[in-house]
């Protein structure tokens, strides 16, 4: 009671990626994935988020 406090708020690796397509190939070999393509057999897609 009576030590002041404060409220923070941390984010990290922000970005935006228009290209980004939820239920894409998220598993791939590109150094950016989830942008198209049909995840493999028995693989789940890219999340949405």
């Amino acid at each position: 009671p009576g030590s002041p406090t404060f409220t923070v708020l941390h984010l990290s690796d922000i970005h935006v990626d228009f290209d980004y397509t939820p239920g894409s190939q998220s598993d791939c070999s590109q150094p950016l994935c989830c942008r198209g393509g049909q995840p493999a057999p028995g693989h789940a897609g890219a999340g949405f988020w």
